[in-house]
């Protein structure tokens, strides 16, 4: 979970940041970078990515999953976007940490009463994650229709129609652990 109101927090792009620092400020790869730049003699067993429902759906020049997984090499000017980013995060995590368990969360669902569109987009992104994940043998778990979040519950467990309240994080969380015990007893 993020501490949204935390200064140092750089996942929110506001009217504060011009377009190109808010882009990347709310890309997996920049938080992957920080975390390295940060915590370079951690060791961790578990690698979990989560998407979000900010996380862009497409930029206008990303490449397909195909396409991006054809190419030979990934580089940081292709890491921009699902696919790029996904492949740069994977790769990049895969080569520092060998023996972590990787686990990537799918989005949870967002208030349909405030963001219309969310949703299909979520779909849409799930599709290319999903993609990505079975690419690269990754375990991805499914917290758009298992998470306990759903058009039920999403204005008490959302605290602006995207973001998980207290109760949210807590339903999410209990998701997220229960699907890492059952992983470990497989």
């Amino acid at each position: 979970t993020q501490d949204y109101d935390d200064p140092d927090f750089a996942g929110i792009s506001n009217s504060s940041n011009d377009p190109v620092q808010a882009r990347y400020n709310n890309c997996g790869v920049v938080h992957i970078q920080k975390f390295l730049a940060d915590r370079p003699d951690f060791i961790p067993d578990y690698i979990l990515l989560s998407y979000g429902t900010n996380d862009r759906v497409t930029e206008t020049d990303e490449l397909s999953v195909e396409d991006m997984l054809a190419k030979e090499t990934c580089t940081l000017e292709d890491a921009f976007g699902i696919t790029g980013g996904m492949r740069w995060c994977i790769e990049t995590l895969q080569e520092k940490f060998p023996e972590a368990k990787l686990v990537v969360l799918f989005p949870i669902q967002a208030n349909p009463e405030k963001y219309s569109s969310k949703n299909q987009q979520n779909l849409d992104k799930i599709a290319k994650i999903k993609a990505m994940c079975d690419a690269y043998g990754i375990r991805y778990f499914d917290c758009y229709h298992e998470s306990g979040i759903d058009q039920s519950n999403v204005a008490t467990h959302l605290r602006d129609g995207l973001h998980p309240n207290i109760k949210g994080q807590l339903l999410h969380s209990d998701y997220v652990a229960g699907q890492l015990v059952e992983m470990e007893t497989r």
